[in-house]
């Protein structure tokens, strides 16, 4: 079960990261370039979407499978091993329709 959050606390999510953006490049990009990445970003980052992973990286090794990095909610650090065979399988068997 994902636990509920308030809408204030989303929109300050949003803000926040909107900030970071807008303040990482002030002359290339403006308050309306960064708002909707940044909300895109806050309704990902807050389980709307349960099967989206921001990975931090991947090791494809010799004999045949990956090695995929990602962090969990900026505490820890994850990694999970597959056959890449398997993976572009299941991605390809499994994939959500296009829209």
């Amino acid at each position: 079960m994902v636990p509920t959050i308030s809408i204030s606390a989303m929109v300050l999510a949003i803000f926040v990261l909107a900030l970071i953006y807008r303040v990482a490049r002030p002359s290339a990009t403006t308050w309306s370039s960064v708002l909707p990445g940044a909300t895109a970003a806050t309704i990902l980052w807050w389980g709307i979407n349960h099967n989206v992973v921001f990975t931090c990286g991947a090791v494809l090794e010799p004999n045949g499978t990956v090695k995929i990095y990602w962090g969990g909610a900026d505490t820890v650090m994850c990694m999970g091993e597959a056959n890449v065979s398997e993976l572009v399988a299941l991605c390809l068997e499994n994939g959500r329709p296009a829209k």
